[in-house]
């Protein structure tokens, strides 16, 4: 049974292995392939129902990511084969269908009716004809395509860790055989953490909280995995292709997806709204560690703005501090150590905060042991000390020590003092959550205190010496002060203690009642108290007493211990203490400091408010100071604390001063400085205050006690907060009752009161309230407690009025402080406003007072600027109203408000660029356009909205608000706040997706939608603007998206990613734009603009006259296209990571068109007779805004991998489908309907009209045509070849030719596989060829088919080149690969019609190769260029700039380049390639042109060439085959041998390196056995088979007894062919010497382009013994003369010839010796073999080796000659003895070719005076001659091959030399003068040499031109 195809492709999966190749490892059959468990197969064929034919996907193994050279761009993730498999091993899944790409009619617009044959219909005709293959047959041999579509839909975040740890598996492997160990390290760490926690996800072992967290922890990490393979801090590697270039991530292995921060499932449009899209995007790909933790702080992240902060107030912040440990390198303890104390307490940078928290432990180590002590809470932090300060954690560790006193009498003493230890600070600011980067809020975190000792030094008043900061070290008491401002005066480490661990926590709330005053001293948490009088605490009366500096009066001890010590005699009540947490005392004693040093230690004074019922206090009282020296007592001082009815404070600027008296002397003996502060209430109370308390006595008492209260009011408005704030609610309640009063009077002393009382409560409000909100519980407590009468609302709010109305004429303090407290105000008149009857009053009161604030917000003034922010603060406190009014009466009210602000402030950027006044009045007046975008956001995101009475009011207003900033001058930040704006009016009407909920919502839509051009003239505006402005840099510091509070949130970028670049305010527009488009095209449906245009609106707010250029004309649409094209190019944010962002764009983009769509279609195409109207530009920018939108990666997602997929999928689904729609539609509108006749020829309904616009120049769309062309798409596919189609007839039928159309085609094709992005497969290149081909109908005899069918072989050829071009991978190593493959594609373009990219390209290389010298590569470059014109006069090529060349004739122009092609051949020494250049120059002469002057300038040339080269003794090069084997290797590299030309001389181990530098890791081999065996298994890994191989050359007569150059000249002309020889076993001598010559054709001579070529072909011969005998004596010649070469090149030179010369000495020594057995001698055996003469071919080469052997001889002959012209003297008998074994080992040949026979000379004068000089030579020179003088008997000299000669002498022989000629040509031609052919040599094969006693020259064959005794000596 024959194998039968499925009618769907057939998902399956393996479930068990089925290994044929590891059972049968010699099976070599491509159709069988291991497949284990879990590999995916797709079905297509089956076979008896037992075997199946299928698409095999499997996963890598670790080997092939070993073996693989491909970069991370280009990952290994599965592998798809075609194999064949038996079905029990599949288990099936689903049937999934295949595309059939033979019937493509949807989109072809053709003749129904039609018989015409397709192009693919002629082509199987033909080829049934011409073999008989059927139609079936063609189907068959197609394979389906694998499936790469995967749904997506409802993929969870599980599925989606699935597909990320199979992607991490790969990566991870990648990397590791790239040796990037430290990304392989946070790759793995990433992999077990997901799959653990995918793990526990899926068998549910989590509790809800934790799942939640693990959730969170998935999605960081999986934003994280492509953070780090984009990070270049991960890499060890400098040069990583993947970041070097930009766009390379085709898979979007980078890309970062939008995910829901609560379930980590990827967001879509179904599921989010576009602004919540591109702000996780945001948040996931730059903020460090989001999600984690994200269900604590969803408000930090949220879109919404806060509620306005005057709804509600922060509660105080509270601090928790707790131990961790001490430590020190010192155990050290003093004498009579008995215990420490650590303190610490809050303080800011000028004064503490709070009380102490004392600790107390033995020693420094019981600190470790921290679960003993409690933490500290320190509560109640006032913000107005936090904000804008530094906040400080201090601690102090003292000691106790006893003191060893002896007796001293009836002297007090005492037994124990304390001593300061060390102290420390820790900067804690960025604990509070105001403060800049500040820390996690609600969280622990570490701080580490480093502690220092203070000391004095001993000399006295340099003590006092200040430091550069004007710091003087006063000691122990000052030491926190200097540690915080950096001086190191007195500064040191103590070793003991040196720091101190403690965790830090900062969190808000507000503690009810008295509820944390009851805490137990035993408590875990010690509650530690503020230092200043706190109403939000308990209330307890106390003074805090702070030591300072002691100075001992006429003393000059400074070592004396002293101590204070305080009490108070008189009042046991009063007791002392240090710490919050710490029992009190009745006496308190402070650290022992030295004299001149500061104590600064504070302590409280506790009960000085208490009554003794025992004992009467005395009215004045004072606290005892205690003086002891050493521990005993030296003198008292007193402290007054209480002076009758008040408690004395020294808390002034200046310090208070205490002398202390001697007890002994009764004279002052010491002063000590201090202060004391007292904090309570019952105290010290300021009488303006006593007086308002008792208001109802100052009315009792008439006019005189009305006007003594309204004084006292006044002054009562001088009081600071530390007074007011200790008796606010019986204050305010007393400021009631005294409007309460008044009320009930008249007159002007009564009007001058309620003035006054207003002003004191707006005093009171603004001093508690107005400049912090941390006592705004109090204003709770109060609201709740008290009950304010009707009146006291509109009394207030009619005050408040008539300052507003007065605004304009008076404004001063008092104005301001109501404009900070005008919330309160409106507050507390609210809740008096509670009246039934009294509606309308209060009412008109409330229209009243915003028609003030309206006015008041109209005013131009910089120093209202700031009030009138405050104000517009509060427009939307009106919902507080809403207890007791309608929305809809409210409403309004505040539309009026917002409206009088107008534009104010608004352009900020556009001005501040000017140093005019207008420019930073500007500045100041920002804050107006900030605070009105703010309360717009708060409006529209509060209840409003849903109630449709005022969301029909509120949301078109809003819209108006937001473009009308828009459109203003140039304001980054307020236009970031109004796509705020707009996105949330945008969000109120969406509505889950339903537009038109509520009645009136159809048409906002409607009017929003008409906005969508002047968002996109924004754009545009911001987009120049901000290019301009450097908001491209790269940067880590950015904002968070769609703001709405300010200043904008600020976040420094994930320290892992890479300086990214983003324009915030961009992305917010072309989202904003999005949203827009999207609400436009729900709401309008597919008829767009034309709905929305043709609907009366009733209330449209849109004015097409503000918002408009031309009425949604040409202009309008224009500028809407050009603003996609803004937001589609990207650039203005990582578009190629952030996929999500960029899809919602791409989305709304597409809304954007098909809302324009009708209006392009009906309204700018002219009718026939007006076609000069029509309007190119507009047509031609919306045709390629769809053209590129349908082509994005986010759109084309089959290149994407998994989860990128996914997440595009979802946003972009139908894009391509929507765009290919489009494009069909307005490509037939252009169109005109076709004649009969040509819809009978070519099938179309409709082509050309305006079509044919867009065929060429500016808005050609044929390169874009391509890509959408190559989508794998069908219906883009059908849409892209029915356009070409189309453009191809309108061309032909304009041009008769398509070489247009194909050289825009071609560009276009090279554009799209050049650039960094996505590049179309092999598969989509046959689907577009083979769909072109089944769309395309005309008839096989139609003279346009060749033209057509040749257009679609040119492309699939052009698709051939460029499937070879991207096969090359990236990185240097192919860098010549891709040069080669680059050339071919430019060469095609160039015969195409567009040359300008070839020349440039080939120039480029000239020029490179030029600057390093190379010139050979140079002239082959150019070869390459000259190779693209003819030898035609006629034709006319254009001027070219690269390179510059003017017009003039193909002729001339490639005359040019041949010239300077010879020239560089010239320079780089390529004689042989400038003499062929310049033949082919004397060819083009002699066939088209009689130009003598050219004839001359080539003859000049090549006879100057081959004089050189007759003398050349350049060197030869080596050359090697390559050939690379295993996977390892790009698969066009394997199929490939190619030939390299390495260095002369150049050893096999010299290239083996080379190698591997360009291969790292690869390894050589050079068995041929082995690389047969590799090449067939297929392996994996690297291999390089490398060999040396020789250049062929003839081995003919013709090259016997000829010169080097001759020998070099045949051997490079026309070099290629080369051979490598391969012995056969078992020879026992050279007679049965066997060897295999295998010999390797090129594609081109050598020299070539990158100094290699392909093998073309290759052929083994069998070689004989008499072969390898020739080819043997031939190799020794050639070494003797090269070696001569260099010795007399040597010589010329005057440079170091030892190193020839010994390798002369060997290689004489060894030729001219005949060991046994061996030497060239033993080939002489050849010559009398019988064998060897039995036919003529064997003759022939028997003479050929004879001739070799003459040859031999003379080269030896002059080799001993040179030899012995340079021999030292003691080494005269070793040549001696060479000259010997040759004249016995080569007498024949001596003998026959009379080598040293003297000639008759018959020379000229100058050869005479040659001879003179010889027989005048030296004695020692004479007898070296004699010694071989008589070994023949002729005296002729021979003068060898010319390569003894210099290029001097080679070029002077004397033309009247007689000589005997051979074959009729002069003897000179043979490199040999007539002298050296004697009789009896037979010269060459098939050459007549006769006898002859012709006169001939002896010349010298000394290359250095010496003639002295060179003639008859060796």
């Amino acid at each position: 049974m024959t194998w039968i195809r499925t009618d769907f492709l057939i998902k399956g999966k393996i479930i068990k292995p089925f290994l044929p190749n590891d059972k049968h490892p010699n099976l070599k059959n491509k159709n069988f392939k291991n497949l284990y468990p879990g590999d995916q197969v797709f079905i297509f064929e089956v076979k008896d129902t037992k075997w199946a034919r299928v698409h095999a996907v499997t996963k890598p193994l670790p080997t092939d990511y070993i073996a693989c050279t491909a970069f991370l761009h280009d990952l290994l993730v599965d592998k798809s084969n075609v194999v064949v498999v038996p079905l029990s091993y599949i288990k099936i899944l689903k049937e999934m269908p295949s595309e059939d790409i033979r019937i493509s009619k949807k989109f072809n617009n053709i003749h129904e009716n039609s018989e015409i044959p397709t192009i693919r219909d002629t082509e199987l005709a033909r080829q049934e004809a011409v073999d008989g293959t059927i139609l079936n047959e063609f189907i068959k041999k197609s394979v389906p395509p694998r499936p790469t579509k995967r749904d997506h839909s409802r993929d969870t975040l599980l599925d989606e860790i699935k597909y990320s740890l199979e992607l991490l598996n790969a990566h991870i492997f990648a990397v590791y055989s790239k040796s990037e160990f430290r990304l392989f390290e946070k790759l793995t760490s990433i992999y077990y953490s997901l799959y653990e926690i995918r793990t526990k996800l899926n068998h549910h072992l989590l509790t809800s909280e934790e799942a939640q967290v693990a959730r969170e922890t998935a999605t960081f990490l999986l934003n994280r995995i492509p953070k780090i393979l984009a990070s270049r801090a991960s890499r060890l590697g400098k040069d990583v292709i993947e970041l070097d270039y930009s766009d390379t991530d085709v898979s979007g292995y980078k890309s970062i997806l939008s995910r829901d921060a609560e379930t980590g499932e990827v967001l879509s449009l179904k599921t989010a709204l576009p602004p919540r899209i591109a702000l996780n995007n945001e948040l996931g790909a730059l903020v460090p560690n989001y999600p984690i933790n994200i269900h604590d702080n969803f408000h930090n992240y949220s879109l919404k703005p806060s509620a306005n902060k005057k709804f509600y107030h922060d509660p105080p912040s509270h601090i928790l501090v707790d131990f961790k440990s001490v430590t020190g390198s010192s155990a050290y303890q003093p004498p009579g150590f008995a215990g420490m104390v650590a303190y610490m307490y809050i303080r800011n940078s000028k004064k503490r905060l709070t009380e102490a928290f004392a600790v107390h432990t033995n020693s420094v180590e019981d600190f470790v042991h921290v679960e003993k002590i409690s933490a500290a809470l320190f509560r109640n932090l006032p913000a107005s000390e936090i904000e804008n300060n530094r906040v400080y954690l201090v601690a102090v560790l003292t000691e106790e020590v006893d003191l060893n006193i002896k007796g001293t009498g009836h002297t007090p003493t005492i037994k124990r003092v304390k001593k300061g230890v060390a102290a420390g600070v820790a900067d804690i600011t960025r604990i509070f959550p105001r403060a800049e980067g500040s820390l996690q809020s609600g969280e622990a975190h570490n701080f580490s205190i480093k502690l220092f000792g203070s000391y004095l030094s001993k000399k006295g008043h340099k003590n006092m010496v200040e430091d550069l900061r004007g710091l003087s070290n006063n000691g122990w008491g000052e030491l926190v002060d200097r540690i915080i401002a950096g001086s190191s005066q007195g500064v040191a480490v103590n070793p003991r203690a040196e720091k101190l661990v403690i965790t830090v926590k900062e969190f808000k709330h507000q503690f009810q009642g008295n509820v944390a005053n009851q805490l137990s001293s035993s408590a875990p948490i010690s509650r530690i108290k503020p230092i200043f009088f706190d109403p939000l605490a308990e209330n307890y009366e106390r003074i805090y007493l702070k030591m300072g500096k002691v100075t001992l009066l006429g003393s000059n001890a400074r070592e004396d211990l002293l101590t204070f010590e305080v009490s108070t005699p008189n009042n046991e009540l009063i007791t002392f203490a240090k710490a919050s947490n710490q029992q009190e005392k009745r006496y308190w004693q402070f650290i022992s400091v030295f004299p001149g040093e500061s104590i600064g230690e504070i302590v409280k004074v506790n009960g000085v408010a208490l009554k003794n019922s025992s004992k009467k206090l005395p009215k004045d009282d004072y606290i005892l100071l205690s003086l002891y020296v050493n521990g005993v007592l030296a003198g008292e001082g007193r402290l007054l604390y209480k002076s009758g009815n008040r408690l004395v404070e020294f808390n002034k600027k200046k310090t208070h001063t205490i002398e202390i008296i001697s007890a002994t002397h009764n004279v002052p003996m010491a002063h000590i400085e201090l202060s004391t502060e007292y904090v309570g209430k019952v105290y010290n109370s300021d009488v303006s205050i006593d007086n308002i308390f008792q208001y109802e006595r100052f009315f009792q008492n008439g006019q005189k006690g009305i006007d003594e209260l309204s004084n006292s009011l006044v002054a009562f408005t001088r009081l600071d907060i530390a007074q007011v704030v200790k008796y606010f609610p019986e204050l305010l309640s007393s400021l009631y009752g005294i409007i309460g009063f008044s009320s009930h009077h008249s007159g002007p002393s009564i009007e001058i009161l309620e003035d006054n009382t207003f002003k004191a409560v707006i005093h009171l409000l603004d001093t508690v309230f107005g400049k912090q909100d941390q006592y705004l519980y109090l204003l709770d407590n109060f609201i709740a407690k008290y009950k304010s009468s009707n009146q006291i609302g509109i009394f207030l709010l009619t005050k408040v009025e008539q300052i507003f109305n007065r605004a304009g004429s008076s404004w001063n303090s008092v104005s301001r402080s109501v404009c900070r407290v005008l919330s309160i105000i409106l507050r507390i008149s609210i809740l008096s406003m509670n009246a039934p009857n009294e509606q309308d009053l209060y009412l008109q009161t409330l229209n009243n007072l915003f028609k003030s604030i309206a006015y008041l917000l109209t005013l131009d003034s910089t120093n209202m600027i700031d009030d009138q922010v405050l104000v517009m603060d509060i427009i939307d406190y009106i919902f507080a109203f809403d207890v007791n009014f309608k929305g809809s009466e409210l409403v309004q009210i505040m539309i009026n408000c917002i409206d009088s602000i107008g534009l104010k402030g608004v352009g900020v950027d556009e001005l501040s660029m000017e140093s005019t006044p207008a420019g930073s009045r500007s500045i100041k007046d920002h804050k107006i356009i900030i605070g009105k975008l703010l309360l717009i956001l708060r409006l529209l995101n509060s209840d409003l909205v849903k109630e449709e009475s005022s969301r029909c009011i509120l949301i078109p207003k809003a819209i108006t608000w937001a473009v009308d900033v828009f459109l203003a001058p140039t304001d980054i930040e307020a236009t970031r706040l109004a796509c705020s704006v707009l996105n949330a009016a945008c969000t109120a009407l969406w509505n889950d997706g339903v537009i038109g909920k509520y009645q009136g919502d159809m048409e906002i839509c409607y009017s929003l939608a008409k906005f969508l051009p002047a968002i996109s003239r924004t754009f545009i505006k911001y987009n120049k603007f901000t290019r301009g402005n450097g908001s491209f840099k790269k940067k880590r510091v950015f904002t968070q998206l769609f703001p709405s509070t300010y200043p904008f949130i600020e976040f420094s970028i994930d320290p892992v990613v890479n300086d990214e670049s983003m324009v915030e305010v961009l992305v917010e527009l072309a989202i904003t734009f999005s949203f827009v488009a999207r609400v436009g095209k729900e709401a309008a449906g597919n008829e767009g603009y034309i709905t929305i245009l043709d609907s009366r609106i009733e209330n449209d707010f849109f004015i097409p006259e503000k918002y408009l250029a031309s009425d949604f004309h040409g202009e309008d649409i224009l500028t809407l296209l050009s603003g996609i094209r803004y937001m589609r190019l990207g650039k203005y944010f990582p578009e190629t990571k952030w996929y999500s962002t960029y899809s919602v764009i791409i989305e709304g983009c597409l809304c954007a068109i098909e809302l324009v769509r009708p209006l392009v279609i009906i309204n700018q195409l002219p009718a026939l007779d007006d076609s000069e109207s029509f309007d190119r530009t507009l047509w031609g920018n919306y045709l390629r805004s769809l053209f590129k939108l349908a082509v994005l990666p986010p759109v084309a997602v089959e290149h994407l991998s998994d989860v990128p997929k996914s997440a595009c999928a979802k946003i972009t689904n139908d894009v391509r489908k929507r765009a290919a729609f489009l494009i069909n539609e307005a490509w037939d509108s252009l169109a005109w309907d076709a004649t009969d006749e040509d819809m009978l020829r070519f099938n179309l309904k409709k082509f050309g009209g305006y079509q044919v616009e867009f065929i060429n120049d500016e808005f050609g769309i044929l390169p874009d045509l391509m890509l959408l062309g190559l989508q794998r798409d069908s219906e883009c596919q059908s849409v892209a070849i029915k356009i070409l189609w189309s453009i191809m007839i309108s061309e032909y039928i304009l041009s008769d030719t398509l070489q247009d159309v194909e050289r825009q085609c071609l560009l276009g094709l090279h554009e799209i596989y050049h650039n960094n992005s996505y590049k179309p497969t092999s598969l989509d290149q046959e689907n577009f060829i083979e769909r072109m081909k089944m769309t395309v109908r005309l008839d096989r005899e139609d003279e346009a088919f060749d033209i057509i069918y040749n257009f679609i072989q040119n492309l699939s050829s052009f698709f051939g080149t460029l499937n070879y071009y991207i096969s090359v991978p990236f990185g240097p190593e192919y860098e010549e690969d891709r040069i080669f493959h680059e050339i071919k594609l430019k060469a095609q373009i160039k015969n195409a019609g567009k040359p300008e990219l070839f020349n440039s390209y080939i120039h480029q290389m000239y020029e490179k190769y030029l600057s390093q010298n190379d010139y050979v590569q140079a002239a082959l470059s150019l070869e390459l260029l000259a190779s693209t014109y003819s030898w035609d006069h006629h034709i006319i090529v254009p001027a070219s700039f690269r390179p510059k060349f003017p017009e003039q004739s193909s002729f001339e122009r490639k005359e040019i380049l041949l010239k300077m092609i010879a020239n560089n051949f010239v320079k780089g020494n390529s004689l042989e390639k400038a003499a062929d250049t310049y033949n082919e120059l004397l060819d083009s002469y002699n066939e088209h042109t009689y130009d003598l002057k050219s004839f001359a300038y080539v003859h000049n040339k090549l006879a100057q060439l081959y004089l050189d080269m007759e003398s050349s003794d350049k060197l030869t090069p080596t050359y090697f085959k390559v050939e690379a084997i295993g996977g390892g290797f790009p698969t066009y590299l394997t199929q490939i041998s190619q030939i390299f030309q390495g260095l002369p001389f150049e050893h096999i181990t010299s290239i083996h390196e080379r190698f591997l530098k360009v291969f790292p890791g690869a390894k050589i081999i050079s068995d041929d056995a082995e690389a047969i065996r590799l090449k067939e298994k297929a392996t994996n890994g690297r291999y390089l088979y490398i060999k040396t191989v020789e250049p062929v050359y003839e081995f003919s007569d013709k090259l016997i007894n000829t010169s080097l150059g001759v020998r070099q000249y045949a051997r490079n002309k026309d070099l290629r062919f080369f051979t490598s020889l391969k012995k056969f076993p078992g020879a026992t001598s050279v007679f049965d010497l066997w060897t295999e010559e295998t010999t390797y054709e090129t594609w081109l001579s050598f020299p070539t382009l990158m100094n290699r070529s392909f093998i073309k072909d290759s052929k083994t011969v069998k070689l004989s013994p008499l072969d390898n005998a020739v080819r043997t004596i031939a190799a020794k010649n050639d070494d003797l003369i090269q070696l001569e070469a260099f010795i007399n090149a040597a010589l010329k030179e005057k440079t170091d010839y030892s190193h020839y010369f010994n390798d002369l000495s060997r290689q004489l020594a060894g030729t001219v010796d005949s060991p046994v057995n061996g030497g060239v001698g033993q080939y002489r055996a050849f010559f009398s073999d019988s064998k060897y003469q039995i036919n003529e071919e064997s003759i022939a080469k028997t003479e050929l080796l004879r001739n070799a052997f003459n040859d031999l001889a003379i080269i030896l002959y002059r080799c001993l000659n040179l030899h012995g012209s340079l021999i030292g003297l003691s080494m005269k008998s070793s040549h001696q003895a060479l000259v010997e074994l040759f004249r016995k080992n080569f007498q024949e040949e001596i003998v026959a070719l009379r080598l040293g026979e003297e000639a008759t000379i018959t020379a000229p004068s100058s050869s005479r005076v040659s001879i003179f000089h010889n027989k005048r030579a030296n004695g020692l020179m004479t007898e070296r001659a004699n010694s071989i003088s008589n070994m023949s008997g002729a005296g002729s000299t021979y003068s060898g091959s010319r390569l003894a000669r210099s290029p001097t002498n080679a070029s002077s022989v004397s033309s009247n030399n007689s000589s005997i000629t051979r074959s009729g040509r002069a003897s000179n031609t043979s490199g040999y003068p007539a002298s050296v052919i004697q009789p009896g040599y037979t010269g060459l094969k098939g050459s007549s040499l006769k006898n002859g006693n012709g006169s001939v020259t002896s010349k010298s064959i000394n290359g250095s031109g010496k003639t002295n005794a060179i003639n008859t000596k060796w």
